[in-house]
């Protein structure tokens, strides 16, 4: 064991065989969780009375806490155990002394160090007294931390929720309330908070406030970095794009070995090290892929708001069969004349998307580079856009009140207008808690297809409340191919030779999964189309870090229960209990409608599943332009597999979906304008009409004289 321990832990001396017990609870997780992956020891923890045939370990009064099972490598832990462990961690949550018992099961630990991390497991084999020791000191680590990760939910926020126009909300918390509400009301109390998920400004573990502190400080060198270098983090006001995120919350493992995130759920099924813990998540190392869980620096939501309203924009609505462009590498006549060379070999090339919906027709001198009248355009359709959103979160605004997140679906936009777009809204509509949507460039403007997603969250300036966003982008993980079957569903033949398999022509670069933490206790995470086809690399991260929420950005056709979406969703769903939403664009549906072979023409944009298996896809038939769609969070208890409950856990549920349109202007939108103006602005949004009309651009110029030149 203790070779493996030193390639995680280093010794703090060179002569020193066994390291010194980590003094932070995360690293403690991951040092211990990491030895029971490896020994595969976790799935033989037994729940229950002590069986017959058990045996205690010989060990001092103290550490005789645990048994093992004669018949085969089993062990459980005593309701002794389960007290030890608790108060131990009760400690380590109010001070960063580390518990005595903690010091104590580390040295014992050592004394195993010589021992083989695997043994056989057969029905003669004995569980190591190693296994318990591990078990315990996990157990610790994760009941200590159950904060970590999360924003601070003021109470005062929490009793009086502001209105839309940001009145209402209260201050940071202060150092001096820094203490522990117990579970009984008093501030001192012996039976303690630890290990639940209460986020008033009383019951902060000292590990979070470190990480706050943390988070505050990239915040500020973040804001430093967009000042300096506005083209590589964005320019404007209250929008800030995190580069130098957290790969680990440990600060003495070596990530290239094993890394530990936070994590939302902990479903109650299944037996794996997932199951064992219920705030900490053991993750693969960053050169697989590298896991990134986004704390608020400022106030969060509270949970118990009544709904979570979510606008859904399938954009684009048309997509002309030209905007896909492909190169051939290998020509079907080559193989043909080149049987022995090619043996087995399939024609293919590459193909990418032009986004004619945000930048119009295109030639091939544009391509080389963009005239005056291009980048007009370009800024014209980006402004055209912004007004249409606005007035159609405005139209939704008149049944739901509120909209709290805005999703758009994959390479539906790039950086420049997503980041128009999500920082006028949340100006405009101050409940709005967050913005999700494909795109073709990261937050640095890096050509690709990336999802990117921005939290707003409160800080305060003054006596007032300033809206912050806080941006992160990630890569697809996995290119597209398209095949015959596809060309031929989406009448795509004209621009691609079926004859060839094409793939997307995208650079894989570094490979991430995003956390974002959104309300109190609720999270979500967005992924890329093949991203939840392919198991590889981001399933076991999802489910070990549990988001309450999964938003899958699509290129597709309709998002029917019978379709492939529908299959790999449900894997999310059973374990670790997310609820998932696939969202594509209308443009691939209105495409797929027309070559309709043995089905109903369908208008389903999006498709939700959640851990009670309800299913609903959600259509958007023209004229709507978008859907509200209504969820309302359940707050659930789960149990780890050695007893431990978190009665905090939230289930995001469909509570319903209405389609949304523009169709007049609204008197609260930002910008005035006619009917028929705005019904020129819908038609150009839309693709009803290929070029801008002329009133409208006359209209434009006269608001951006520069625009002109």
């Amino acid at each position: 064991m203790k070779d493996l321990i030193q390639q995680l832990v280093q010794p703090s001396t060179s002569d020193q065989s066994w390291p010194s017990c980590p003094v932070f609870p995360p690293d403690l997780f991951a040092a211990t969780a990491y030895l029971l992956d490896i020994a595969g020891a976790y799935h033989y923890l037994a729940a229950g009375e002590t069986p017959p045939g058990a045996a205690a370990w010989d060990a001092d009064d103290e550490l005789d806490i645990d048994f093992h099972i004669a018949d085969g490598p089993a062990f459980l832990r005593s309701a002794r155990t389960h007290k030890s462990c608790r108060n131990a961690a009760k400690k380590w949550f109010d001070s960063p002394r580390t518990p005595d018992l903690v010091l104590r099961l580390w040295s014992e630990l050592g004394t195993h160090k010589d021992e083989k991390a695997f043994l056989p497991h057969t029905k003669d084999t004995v569980a190591p007294r190693w296994w318990s020791l591990a078990c315990s000191l996990m157990v610790i680590a994760d009941q200590a931390c159950p904060d970590v990760g999360y924003g601070f939910l003021n109470q005062d926020d929490a009793e009086a929720p502001h209105s839309d126009g940001g009145g209402g909300a209260s201050t940071l918390p202060q150092s001096g309330k820094l203490g522990r509400k117990s579970e009984t009301g008093n501030a001192e109390g012996e039976e303690t908070g630890a290990g639940t998920r209460d986020r008033g400004a009383e019951t902060q573990s000292w590990t979070s406030l470190w990480f706050k502190i943390i988070i505050e400080y990239k915040l500020e060198k973040s804001k430093n970095a967009n000042q300096h270098n506005s083209t590589n983090a964005t320019s404007l006001d209250g929008h800030v794009h995190i580069k130098d995120p957290l790969w680990t919350l440990c600060f003495g493992v070596d990530p290239d070995i094993s890394c530990v995130q936070a994590k939302s759920r902990s479903r109650n099924i299944g037996c794996s090290l997932r199951n064992m813990s219920l705030n900490l998540a053991l993750v693969p190392p960053r050169g697989i892929v590298c896991s990134v869980w986004h704390q608020p620096p400022f106030m969060i939501t509270p949970d118990d708001e009544a709904v979570l309203n979510i606008l859904l924009v399938p954009f684009p609505f048309r997509i002309p069969a030209k905007s896909f462009r492909g190169t051939v590498s290998l020509k079907p006549q080559d193989v043909h004349r080149n049987k022995e060379d090619y043996d087995g070999v399939s024609p293919w090339g590459r193909f990418c998307v032009d986004q004619r919906w945000l930048h119009g027709e295109i030639t091939d001198d544009d391509d080389k580079r963009e005239s005056e009248a291009k980048i007009r355009e370009k800024e014209m359709r980006r402004a055209l856009l912004r007004i249409f959103l606005d007035q159609l979160v405005w139209s939704a605004k008149k049944d739901v009140s509120f909209i709290h997140g805005i999703i758009f679906p994959e390479y539906s936009l790039d950086w420049k207008t997503y980041e128009v777009l999500s920082r006028d809204m949340c100006r405009q509509h101050s409940r709005l808690e967050f913005f999700v949507s494909g795109s073709s460039e990261n937050c640095e403007g890096e050509k690709g297809n990336y999802a990117i997603s921005s939290v707003f969250t409160k800080t305060k300036n003054g006596a007032t409340n300033k809206a912050i966003g806080i941006s992160t982008s990630r890569a697809k993980h996995h290119r597209w191919r398209l095949d015959e079957s596809q060309i031929t569903t989406y009448a795509l033949a004209s621009a691609l030779d079926p004859r060839i398999l094409w793939w997307e022509n995208i650079r894989l670069t570094k490979r991430e999964v995003h956390v974002n933490v959104f309300r109190e206790n609720s999270t979500f995470a967005a992924m890329i189309c093949e991203d939840l086809a392919r198991g590889d690399p981001c399933h076991p991260i999802l489910r070990g870090m549990a988001p309450n929420l999964v938003f899958v950005l699509l290129m597709d056709g309709p998002q029917l229960a019978t379709r492939w979406s529908s299959r790999y969703s449900t894997t999310l769903a059973d374990e670790p209990g997310s609820s998932v939403l696939t969202l594509t664009s209308r443009a691939l549906i209105e495409r797929s409608n027309t070559t309709l072979q043995g089905r109903s023409p369908s208008w389903s944009v999006a498709l939700w599943k959640d851990d009670s298996g309800k299913e609903v896809s959600i259509n958007c038939e023209v004229p709507a332009h978008g859907v509200v769609l209504s969820l309302s969070g359940y707050r659930t208890s789960e149990v780890s597999l050695d007893g431990r409950c978190n009665a905090e856990a939230r289930s995001w549920r469909y509570n319903g979906h209405q389609p949304v349109s523009v169709t007049q202007p609204s008197p609260f939108a930002e910008t005035e304008i006619s009917r028929d103006l705005l019904m020129g602005i819908v038609g150009t949004v839309t693709g009803e009409v290929d070029e801008v009309p002329a009133d409208l651009q006359d209209w434009y110029d006269k608001r951006h004289p520069k625009a002109r030149g």
